[in-house]
């Protein structure tokens, strides 16, 4: 029995982690987004890539009931800008969700940036429970904004 009286059912576990894909054209920071990530609970890494292309053939590559929950991607990868890996995935239906990994950003760039396709950011400097906390955040369907 729960802590609210309610019977737990047999076999119940935690919630599926969340897909992640990441997009990120430098390798080194590529792969410490994807370990930091790894190393989270109720995360999982699914995909990464230099660029677009790349991350829509690893996706498209993924069964269609394990797609990415969300897209983590640089503000600009080799062949195209965070909003056409936002637009890309999405009209794909390859991705929900799609957040920004940027260094920084001007204040009159979120309302934009928002409103054409991405869900959230988080700005480089952040810790990895901050970037953990953003996809959390916009799988559950929510905007999220990078705390700084």
């Amino acid at each position: 029995m729960t802590s609210e009286g309610v019977w737990a059912e047999p076999g119940a576990g935690p919630p599926p982690a969340l897909r992640v894909v990441v997009v990120e054209p430098w390798g080194v920071v590529r792969a410490a987004v994807c370990a930091v990530l790894a190393a989270t609970p109720a995360l999982r890494v699914v995909g990464a890539a230099p660029d677009l292309a790349a991350a829509v053939r690893a996706l498209e590559w993924l069964p269609a009931d394990a797609r990415a929950d969300v897209v983590v991607t640089a503000l600009h990868v080799r062949d195209a800008c965070a909003l056409d890996v936002a637009r890309e995935v999405k009209a794909r239906g390859l991705a929900r969700r799609v957040v920004l990994l940027l260094r920084e950003l001007a204040d009159a760039d979120v309302e934009g940036l928002l409103a054409l396709g991405l869900d959230g950011y988080v700005l480089e400097a952040e810790s990895g429970a901050v970037l953990a906390a953003t996809i959390r955040q916009v799988a559950g369907d929510e905007v999220a904004l990078s705390p700084a």
